[in-house]
């Protein structure tokens, strides 16, 4: 293990090891405020971590694992972890455990991982934000050189980034009215 080229089993220790991460912040610091995230802080985190995926492009001849996060390995390892925790088919974690919604504190005392409130949960969050530096850094390797026939490929892909990063940074402003 640890050995180049990396594969899904490098993937899926990662992916335990960002798990084990999150459990223990949840546990000391407890869930993400994403109230905290409201603009124009969401604007400049957005800025920041498209300038980290740019230098991490930059850098991934010389920092393997920058090279190996945009590879198929490393994206079905994320996707691997990101489903167990929300898959829709069997709703694994987040479908057993009732969810809380938006704004209500979740039981202290009864969830201890803060997975009542999974898209405040850090082992969520740092397993989704792993997913998407993948993503992201897969649509830049694709990107350089620009060929015609990656369009379709890059479209796909920009749309989904553009959703799954718009979704957690623009929550904080949305309103929710009624007529």
């Amino acid at each position: 293990m640890w050995s180049k080229p990396w594969s899904y089993k490098e993937g899926l220790t990662i992916g335990a090891g960002l798990l084990i991460i999150g459990i223990l912040l949840q546990m000391t610091v407890g869930a993400i405020n994403w109230d905290l995230f409201a603009c124009p802080v969401n604007v400049i985190v957005l800025l920041v971590y498209i300038v980290a995926l740019i230098a991490m492009h930059l850098l991934r001849k010389r920092v393997y694992l920058f090279s190996w996060l945009s590879h198929y390995s490393a994206a079905v390892s994320a996707l691997l972890w990101v489903v167990g925790m929300t898959a829709d088919t069997g709703h694994i974690v987040m479908g057993l455990i009732r969810q809380a919604p938006s704004g209500h504190a979740p039981n202290a005392s009864t969830d201890l991982l803060g997975f009542s409130q999974m898209i405040a949960s850090w082992p969520f969050v740092l397993l989704y934000f792993w997913m998407v530096t993948a993503l992201g850094l897969t649509i830049l390797r694709a990107s350089f050189p620009f060929k015609w026939r990656r369009l379709s490929f890059l479209l796909n892909h920009i749309g989904l980034f553009v959703a799954l990063i718009a979704a957690p940074l623009g929550n904080a402003d949305m309103q929710r009215l009624k007529m």
